[in-house]
């Protein structure tokens, strides 16, 4: 089995200020990075968010795995769900992963015990989810579907996720971010390049 590592990095970035007479010059020290530690995972780690004291890596065919990094030096898988996991979000409030599985679709996940996680609802979209990036409310969730674009999931309800719309993208969407202000979704949509799409009907 092959293996992959999560790499923890501390940038110590400093920036140095001088005047000059007419202008103040802003210059990066040669502060070089500092590998503090790593974790080999059973798996690819295609995406990862953090909250408070744990991490939350999509790993791919290991599933979502969280991690302990309280300690940044030792680094401790604490948890795992199964399922093909490519992307992850979490709720504002850190209670709730929403995992795009390219099995599966949308996965939302009970992370309030990390060792004990806990499936709550999930929707099998209809192309291969890469991605997921959750609104400013927690309601909807948007998804990078591969072939099938752009999906849009209803998710007040973890238990009952409904589609709520969706933009078939001309090429394969596997990424996707989000405005400020909620109004416009980016997709990076592979040989297509970047695809900007209003969602504010």
């Amino acid at each position: 089995m092959t293996f992959r590592k999560i790499t923890l990095l501390v940038m110590a970035l400093a920036v140095l200020v001088s005047g000059c007479g007419r202008e103040d010059l802003f210059e990066l020290p040669h502060t070089p990075l500092h590998l503090i530690s790593f974790i080999e995972m059973p798996s690819s780690c295609d995406g990862i968010t953090s909250m408070g004291n744990y991490a939350y890596v999509a790993g791919g065919e290991a599933g979502l795995e969280v991690l302990d990094i309280s300690d940044p030096a030792n680094p401790a898988l604490v948890g795992t769900f199964a399922t093909d996991a490519h992307g992850v979000t979490l709720s504002a409030d850190g209670g709730t992963a929403y995992v795009a599985s390219v099995d599966s679709g949308l996965q939302i996940i009970d992370i309030r015990d990390p060792a004990n996680l806990q499936l709550l609802g999930s929707f099998d979209t209809s192309g291969e989810a890469h991605d997921v990036v959750l609104s400013a409310d927690g309601d909807t969730a948007y998804i990078a579907d591969a072939g099938s674009g752009l999906q849009i999931i209803d998710v007040r309800d973890p238990a009952n996720p409904l589609l709520q719309g969706s933009f078939d993208t001309s090429g394969r969407a596997y990424d996707v971010a989000l405005s400020t202000d909620g109004s416009v979704v980016y997709v990076a949509d592979n040989n297509s390049g970047l695809q900007v799409i209003d969602i504010r009907d």
